[in-house]
């Protein structure tokens, strides 16, 4: 259908989306930035190695993320554990 028509039965808004969608105009994109990862971190003067030492600090870093995420009102979909 010509363009003449649509725009005679249509608002501005449709006919801008038209042309954006022909290729006629330009339409600038503001890309989705991701967002910084969070991070909970521990230090210990030694290393540990007992498995309910692990699980204690396991839970103490899961609570600490869990309260910056509930403080920034998100959530949360993927946890990576990492040891170095």
């Amino acid at each position: 259908m010509p363009r003449a028509p649509l725009a005679a039965r249509f608002e501005k808004e449709f006919r801008l989306r038209l042309d954006a969608a022909l290729g006629k105009t330009a339409e600038p994109l503001s890309p989705i930035l991701p967002k910084v990862p969070l991070v909970a971190r521990l230090a210990f003067a030694e290393p540990i190695g007992h498995r309910d030492d692990i699980a204690a600090a396991t839970g103490r870093l899961l609570d600490k993320l869990c309260e910056t995420l509930e403080q920034a009102g998100q959530g949360l979909n993927l946890v990576i554990f990492m040891i170095w």
